[in-house]
């Protein structure tokens, strides 16, 4: 890439710049296309401990400051969301009224938007050149910070790559998916400086290597320790034996044929039933129940849903007031054998445009420019839902890809049973669900939990405390699952400390800024 610049300014100068340019650009994109590839839902994870190098290799040798960087970094992120969420225009296709051209217009500014991680991170790790020489430490004091700050509307790390190696993403129970993230980024970066030696004279990275290498050892030593030491607690924990049932209803078919779907659902349960009889609770997924319930329901005896005669715990809808005033709640329902009502827990993630309109409630007329977009409120327990021994941890839809929220939960109620009710219908027969489920299995390692899912169209699932799925259903088909879960107790490290790698990259982010700035006045 390092091209060998002309003294004069004619147009074989003019050629030479536009080389250089296309060479960057074309290296950042390619970049992009590696870390897709290696992400969850293409699935080629060797490939992650490669996504950045050529990133690295254009912002080094491709010369050009912090804005440049950013640019090619920017690109990079682009091109890598729009390959690992392809998904997003089919979605915009089936759900909403704009034209082709217009969706993928949309989708393109998305893809831009999720982009901008990876522009920050270039940008940082182009400042720090002459701070931070180390490439390791420099990439890491770049990346962590950006990837943990920066808003994407996607929430995915670095480290949900790894997802399929249950070795190297146990240390998510000490620093989360930041701690995972970080080892990858010095895998790539201790790559690169490889690379950077042998073909552009750089630093022998002999430390580097030796270094990289003993965290990776250490990394699966641990990740085989902690799996066997959770496996045995487990076998020494109660259990419960449950059932997911996976009706199969699109989004509009649920709106549209409601019995339907509840039909769907009591005729999956009781053939689940009927072949496991030894399931001691059921789980239905988000809004399988299309029926608004109020504070008035203590009991469900009187509708369908008392014939089941099986205790349930199902997503619903919940409502409360009347008319134009009247708030609904995304919400899973608990419910004993005989139709009785245990508890609720109301979805505190809501979905901007689909579940509420941002500054509706300062500005009401907003809902009447966009009549599609529900009303929602925003739930305010983390109680878990009490079911024998077993203490549940409810997350609807995308709850469970929020590391830090999952943390407050686990804070309140101490839960030893997580459960995800989810609906992944609206991205269509896609890696989409593939990647959710993905994303999810940190959660399981993080809190050393097992993690249900229960979904409307897949990947219902059942995940171990070590983040291994011991279970899960097809995408699209009606589908049901049996199995058994052990109430774990506990508190990892992570539960207490929370993101350590990223407070303790941002304050060295910090420091390097500080020295910065006492440089250049003592200069001026």
């Amino acid at each position: 890439m390092r091209i060998r610049q002309h003294k004069g300014h004619g147009p074989e100068q003019k050629q030479m710049t536009w080389r250089q340019t296309s060479t960057f650009a074309l290296t950042c994109a390619g970049s992009g296309v590696i870390y897709a590839l290696g992400f969850a839902g293409f699935d080629i994870w060797p490939l992650a401990f490669l996504g950045l190098v050529p990133l690295l290799a254009a912002l080094t040798w491709g010369g050009g400051g912090v804005g440049r960087g950013f640019w090619g970094g920017w690109l990079m992120g682009t091109v890598a969301y729009a390959l690992a969420t392809y998904w997003v225009v089919g979605m915009l296709e089936v759900f909403t009224p704009f034209p082709g051209a217009v969706n993928w217009l949309v989708s393109t500014l998305l893809w831009g938007f999720q982009g901008l991680m990876f522009g920050v991170f270039a940008a940082l790790f182009v400042a720090l050149r002459h701070q931070l020489p180390n490439v390791v430490l420099r990439s890491l004091v770049a990346f962590l910070p950006a990837e943990w700050l920066v808003p994407t509307i996607f929430r995915a790390y670095f480290a949900n790559a790894l997802h399929p190696v249950p070795l190297l993403i146990q240390i998510a129970d000490l620093g989360g998916p930041m701690l995972v993230s970080a080892l990858l980024v010095a895998v790539n970066a201790t790559v690169f400086a490889v690379i950077h030696w042998r073909w552009a004279q750089g630093p022998k990275p002999l430390r580097l290597v030796v270094a990289t290498a003993g965290a990776l050892v250490l990394t699966l030593g641990y990740g085989a320790w902690r799996i066997q030491q959770v496996e045995r607690h487990a076998a020494a924990a109660p259990t419960l034996n449950i059932g997911l049932v996976q009706a199969n209803m699109g989004t509009t078919a649920k709106r549209e044929a409601p019995n339907e779907g509840l039909r769907r659902h009591l005729r999956l349960s009781e053939s689940l039933i009927a072949a496991h009889p030894e399931v001691e609770l059921l789980f239905w997924p988000e809004s399988a129940f299309s029926y608004y319930l109020s504070a008035e329901y203590a009991s469900l005896a009187g509708t369908a849903l008392g014939a089941l005669k099986r205790p349930l715990l199902f997503g619903g809808l919940f409502g409360v007031g009347e008319g134009d005033a009247r708030l609904h709640f995304n919400s899973a329902f608990l419910m004993d054998e005989g139709g009785a009502l245990l508890g609720r827990y109301d979805k505190h993630i809501l979905m901007p445009f689909g579940e509420y309109i941002p500054f509706g409630d300062l500005f009401p007329a907003l809902y009447d420019l966009s009549p599609a977009s529900g009303r929602f409120g925003q739930g305010t327990s983390f109680a878990p839902l009490v079911f024998g021994d077993a203490r549940i941890g409810a997350l609807v839809c995308y709850e469970d890809l929020v590391p830090h929220f999952v943390r407050t939960a686990m804070a309140f109620g101490r839960p030893n049973l997580l459960v995800n009710l989810t609906n992944d219908a609206w991205f269509g027969d896609s890696t989409e669900p593939w990647i959710h489920l993905a994303l999810a299995k940190f959660r399981a390692v993080e809190a050393r939990r097992y993690l249900v899912r229960s979904t409307n169209s897949g990947v219902s699932a059942i995940i171990d405390a070590s983040g291994r799925v011991t279970q899960h259903g097809p995408v699209f088909k009606e589908a049901t699952l049996a199995g058994s879960v052990a109430l774990l107790e506990g508190r990892p490290v992570y539960q207490a400390v929370g993101d350590f790698p990223a407070y303790l990259s941002l304050l060295a982010l910090a420091w390097f800024s500080v020295q910065h700035i006492r440089r250049r006045r003592r200069v001026a």
